[in-house]
């Protein structure tokens, strides 16, 4: 079972506040009148489409109360009303349970906010949202990125959509670039490095519709997505499997990311029954 350590090293609120970006206006010859460049990202709006295809159940093997009841949210939210925030969840490996803590914290803070949320598959090689909310796997993050809309769709969870991974239509365009090993009938689909400024945009849209946006991340060790796609989201949570993860694999992903980015731990494959037990023999 899931238990969320709200430790961290360094941690910053959804309320926190950024310095002012100050943009000077530009003269004929295009040179700044102040003494400062303009330094404003352009982003670019991207409409949200719902889909028609909607899931009519969740898989209750990924899906169940002893999981997404043990969340403390409050390190997202500090309890506020008009929280926005878009947050990643990876690992150290694969297989330490990203999907299932990223499924359970967005039912978590969709049940307990009444928010709407919207989960992101961004596990382009071995997708899994869309079968633990049956929905079909695409049009989704793939096209979203390359193309002008982002399609969401609905699940049996009211206010929780998701952007699943996609299907890249069998070709890409836009710098997102699938390549198909035609001998061993894979597809390996990765996001590409100049992709970052339209995977920014898609984040920015999407945070204009939705309270919460969960990526669902792969693992920082397989460096199937390049970090600084990390940067556009504004924290980590990173996912720890009790008796899997071993030390220096933790230490060389947290190595890999941004430290200020990490927000708090998840520990998954603790027993909450059994934690129990242990405080009250003390």
């Amino acid at each position: 079972m899931i238990n969320e350590h709200t430790a961290r090293r360094e941690h910053r609120s959804a309320q926190d506040t950024r310095e002012p970006v100050e943009v000077h206006p530009l003269n004929t010859d295009g040179v700044s009148r102040g003494e400062r460049p303009p330094t404003e990202l352009v982003r670019l709006r991207k409409p949200v489409v719902i889909r028609q295809d909607a899931g009519s159940r969740v898989d209750g093997t990924m899906v169940n109360p002893k999981f997404y009841d043990c969340f403390n949210y409050a390190l997202l939210s500090q309890g506020a009303a008009d929280v926005n925030i878009a947050v990643g969840i990876t690992s150290a490996n694969p297989g330490e349970g990203k999907t299932l803590v990223a499924s359970n914290l967005a039912v978590s803070l969709t049940v307990a906010y009444q928010r709407r949320t919207v989960l992101v598959d961004m596990n382009i090689r071995e997708p899994r949202l869309h079968e633990v909310f049956d929905i079909p796997p695409g049009p989704g993050l793939l096209e979203a990125v390359s193309e002008s809309a982002i399609q969401v769709a609905k699940t049996a969870v009211r206010d929780l959509f998701v952007l699943t991974a996609g299907m890249g239509n069998g070709g890409i365009s836009g710098g997102l670039r699938l390549a198909i090993e035609q001998q061993e009938r894979e597809i390996e689909a990765s996001l590409q490095l100049e992709q970052v400024a339209a995977f920014r945009d898609v984040l920015y849209s999407l945070k204009e519709e939705f309270s919460f946006v969960i990526v669902d991340m792969p693992a920082v060790r397989e460096h199937l997505v390049p970090l600084l796609f990390t940067n556009q989201l504004d924290g980590i949570l990173f996912v720890v499997h009790g008796g899997q993860t071993k030390q220096g694999e933790l230490d060389q992903g947290l190595q890999l990311l941004s430290e200020h980015r990490v927000l708090g731990f998840v520990y998954n494959g603790s027993d909450r029954g059994t934690v129990k037990r242990r405080k009250r023999a003390r």
